[in-house]
């Protein structure tokens, strides 16, 4: 059974399936669910299917942004532990902003830490117009392989959280 508190929260998120797969990740890691639970109701407004985005996110196994897979046993119990400092600040909460920071989440559960970590953690939001969400990349080189390799992923992924399709994206800084 689940509490309150999470009921409450899928239905903001307009859960309509059963609550069985929730209540499994519940009882293994309840911090883990609140947490990507709190994320998109964060993001309701702005992705077309945050229930959906939860789904994912709680079969992925991985932890919401900001924290760590790391555990601490205490007393034989495993806890959850939040990072220090997120690995990188967000962006001002900006339309634009939120925007990216959706899609760097759905992203993150379709490809492998060292990638996403590699290519995609270090870019951030320039900012929102005509359809096209501009992303900062550190130079040329990354902006070229990211458009070689996974820029029909980002443009997808856009489109499946925003509900806009993305026309442009990414301009090198470096």
């Amino acid at each position: 059974m689940l509490p309150d508190d999470v009921l409450v929260g899928l239905d903001r998120l307009g859960w309509a399936g059963s609550h069985d797969e929730v209540s499994v990740a519940f009882q293994d890691d309840p911090d883990r669910v609140r947490g990507w639970l709190k994320y998109w109701l964060g993001r309701a407004s702005i992705v077309s299917n945050a229930a959906g985005a939860f789904c994912k996110a709680i079969r992925s196994g991985r932890y919401p942004p900001g924290k760590q897979r790391r555990y601490r046993a205490y007393a034989g119990v495993e806890r959850f532990l939040p990072e220090a400092e997120p690995a990188q600040p967000d962006p001002a909460l900006s339309e634009a902003g939120e925007r990216w920071q959706a899609v760097l989440a759905e992203l993150q559960l379709q490809m492998s830490r060292d990638t996403f970590d590699t290519w995609l953690r270090p870019t951030r939001v320039l900012g929102y117009s005509d359809d096209t969400l501009y992303v900062a990349v550190e130079n040329e080189w990354i902006k070229e392989w990211l458009e070689n390799q996974l820029l029909a992923t980002i443009r997808r992924t856009v489109t499946g959280v925003v509900g806009e399709t993305a026309k442009g994206w990414a301009r090198a800084l470096g």
